[in-house]
C-alpha cells in the first residue's frame, strides 16, 4: 500500500493536529492527535493515501478545518490560526475608586 508524507504548516506554535480517516489514519486508529511543538512545519510520514478531516485547535485561536484527500507522495497543509475575539462589559455602580485587574497586565480605574 501507498504511504504519503503530510506536511502542516501552522503558524502558532503548541498547535493541537487531529486527523480522522475514513478508514482509519497512518496508524489504523481512528484519530491522531499530534502537537506541532516548536511551529511549523509538522510532518506526518508514512500515511495512507486517502481522505482526511484534519483539525488543527489551540486556546484563544478559532479552530482550523479541513477536508483534504490525499492522493501524491506529498502533500501541504498551509493552516493560519485566528485570535478569538472576546468582548467583556462590566458595570460598576456605588463603589468610586474601584480598581478593575484583569490577569495581573491590565488596570482599569472607575472613576
Amino acid at each position: 500500500m501507498a504511504t504519503v508524507k503530510l506536511t502542516i504548516n501552522v503558524n502558532e506554535p503548541n498547535s493541537q493536529i487531529f486527523m480522522t480517516g475514513k478508514n482509519g489514519n497512518a496508524l489504523g486508529e481512528s484519530e491522531s492527535v499530534f502537537t506541532a511543538d516548536d511551529g511549523s512545519p509538522y510532518t506526518v510520514d508514512n500515511l495512507r493515501a486517502g481522505s482526511y478531516t484534519v483539525v488543527i485547535k489551540k486556546a484563544g485561536f478559532i479552530d482550523f478545518q479541513r477536508q483534504v484527500a490525499i492522493t501524491s507522495k506529498m502533500a501541504v497543509i498551509n493552516a493560519s490560526l485566528l485570535p478569538a475575539v472576546a468582548y467583556l462589559s462590566i458595570t460598576c455602580t456605588g463603589l468610586p475608586d474601584a480598581v478593575i485587574e484583569i490577569e495581573e497586565s491590565a488596570v482599569y480605574r472607575v472613576n
